[in-house]
């Protein structure tokens, strides 16, 4: 739960929900809006904090 609290800490004015889904197979993936910030499947491991985080800030400049 680090990575779902690290984003609610910094995103809490700015997120209306987070969900969290689980699956199998390997899958661990991040969406911001429907537009992919990371895919464990892609990349072949899971992302660090700091990654998904510079992702979703990537994709919140570029949506507005």
């Amino acid at each position: 739960m680090g990575l779902a609290k690290a984003l609610m800490e910094k995103y809490a004015s700015d997120m209306k929900k987070l969900i969290l889904v689980p699956s199998d197979g390997g899958k661990f993936e991040v969406t911001v809006n429907g537009k992919p910030v990371f895919s464990k499947l892609d990349e072949g491991r899971f992302p660090k904090e700091e990654e998904v985080i510079r992702g979703i800030d990537k994709v919140m400049r570029n949506g507005k």
